[in-house]
């Protein structure tokens, strides 16, 4: 089964090394929700990230829209209202 997003000219961050918390990627965050941009995360993310995220997603401040992979590999995330 293949799993598909589709995100509408999204911002694109690709980092090779660790996401290790969310303060590394908080200005990039910061610019995605003000601007209402979507934004496709590539990279290996700490899961201390993927929890932060899924936090505010409860809150509703944003919407994670999809997690690829059952590792930590890939996370798509949206900013709230898109």
């Amino acid at each position: 089964e293949k799993q598909t997003c589709e995100l509408d000219n999204p911002l694109v961050f690709i980092c090779s090394s660790e996401i290790p918390n969310v303060r590394k990627i908080q200005n990039i965050l910061e610019y995605v929700i003000k601007n209402n941009r979507s934004l496709l995360i590539v990279a290996p993310v700490a899961q201390q990230v993927k929890s932060a995220l899924l936090m505010n997603k409860v809150k509703g401040n944003i919407k994670v829209k999809s997690q690829l992979n059952k590792g930590s590999e890939f996370i798509i995330y949206l900013p709230y209202g898109v």
